[in-house]
C-alpha cells in the first residue's frame, strides 16, 4: 500500500497544483479582461470626446461659412441697389431739360483753360457751350452732359462730363450713402 498512497499523494498534489494554476489563470484572465475593458472604455471615451470636439469645430466652421455667404449675398444685393441708384442718377442727368446754369458754372470756373484750349460738349448742349466759349468750341462728344476741355497741344484733358463728375462724387460719397441706406 505504500506505493498506492504515494501515487495518491502525487495525484492529489498534482490536482491541487493544477487547480491553483487554473484558479490563478482565471484570476489573470479576469484581470486582463477587466484591464482591456477599462482601456476600451477609456479609448471609447477619448474617441467620443475627440469626435465631439471635431463635430463642434465643424459646426462652428459651417456656421461661419453660412454667415459669410449671407453677408456676401447681402453685399451683392446692396451693390446692385447702389449701382441702380447710380444709373438712375445718370439717367436723370441725361434728360435734364435745362442745364445751362450748370454748364455756365463749369465753364466760368475753368475759363483760363477754356481760353487756351478746346472745349467739347454733347450735341444737346452744343449751342449753349458754343455761345459761351466761341472760337474755343471744338465739337461734340458722346457724353451725357458737361464739358471736356483739351489743351491746344492735346496733351492734357480736363474731363468735366456729368459721368466723370458723378463717378467722382459717387466714389467720395458711396460709403455715406450705404450707411444711410443700411443703418
Amino acid at each position: 500500500m505504500g506505493l498506492e498512497s504515494v501515487v495518491k499523494g502525487i495525484l492529489e498534489a498534482g490536482r491541487k497544483e493544477s487547480e491553483e494554476i487554473v484558479s490563478g489563470g482565471k484570476k489573470e484572465a479576469h484581470r486582463i479582461v477587466a484591464e482591456a475593458k477599462k482601456k476600451g472604455t477609456e479609448e471609447m471615451n477619448r474617441s467620443v470626446q475627440e469626435a465631439e470636439i471635431l463635430g463642434e469645430k465643424k459646426r462652428v466652421q459651417d456656421l461661419a461659412r453660412a454667415d459669410l455667404e449671407v453677408k456676401r449675398i447681402a453685399l451683392e444685393a446692396q451693390k446692385e441697389i447702389l449701382d441702380l441708384i447710380n444709373s438712375k442718377a445718370l439717367e436723370h442727368l441725361r434728360i435734364l431739360h435745362s442745364n445751362d446754369a450748370v454748364l455756365r458754372r463749369l465753364l466760368s470756373s475753368h475759363m483760363a483753360d477754356v481760353r487756351t484750349g478746346r472745349v467739347y460738349s454733347n450735341e444737346r448742349d452744343r449751342m449753349t457751350v458754343q455761345s459761351i466759349v466761341g472760337e474755343s468750341y471744338a465739337g461734340t462728344r458722346p457724353v451725357v452732359g458737361g464739358i471736356v476741355i483739351e489743351s491746344i497741344d492735346g496733351k492734357t484733358t480736363e474731363d468735366l462730363t456729368y459721368e466723370t463728375l458723378m463717378q467722382k462724387t459717387w466714389e467720395d460719397s458711396v460709403k455715406e450713402v450705404a450707411e444711410i441706406l443700411w443703418r
